[in-house]
């Protein structure tokens, strides 16, 4: 029997020999299996905030990176975190990146974990911002995989010409 929870905001970071930097969740909520009452590790079927931000820079310490975490190792069980609206950052100042788009985050298996991001605005400087369809980004062993990536085209200034 799940139980409710939630959490105003958390802010997860991870050390400077990583691509990904930091994660912000706010107005967090989800539903906990019972026996998380009797000391288990907090587990559900899915708990998620409904705003954050996702930034990912260059590393910029050397050294080792932690060893890849498998789905036991992660401190809690839930089978799918997710986001409302999520601004994906990539760099320092953030010259590329996804706003406001709903996020989905789950393990995909052999260690690594998925992020499905749907809607919201890819944008890019000097570019027109795009719509997003739908993105899939696979992390593991350290290594960020966009497999897929598509884009509405920007109607505003190219009329109804398709690419």
């Amino acid at each position: 029997m799940p139980f409710s929870v939630s959490i105003k905001d958390a802010n997860f970071k991870w050390d400077q020999t990583n691509f990904v930097q930091n994660l912000t969740l706010n107005n967090i909520e989800g539903h906990v299996r019972f026996l998380n009452y009797l000391g288990a590790r907090p587990s559900g079927l899915q708990i998620g905030g409904s705003k954050g931000q996702l930034r990912f820079a260059m590393p910029s310490a050397t050294g080792e990176a932690g060893d890849s975490l498998g789905e036991e190792d992660f401190p809690f069980g839930f089978d799918e975190y997710y986001c409302n609206s999520l601004d994906v950052l990539f760099g320092a100042d953030a010259p590329i990146g996804f706003s406001e788009v709903d996020a989905i985050f789950s393990y995909a298996g052999d260690g690594g974990y998925q992020v499905t991001l749907d809607e919201g605005t890819f944008r890019a400087d000097g570019w027109e911002d795009f719509t997003v369809s739908k993105s899939v980004m696979r992390f593991k062993d350290g290594a960020l995989n966009l497999k897929a990536l598509s884009l509405k085209h920007p109607l505003k200034s190219w009329g109804s010409a398709g690419f």
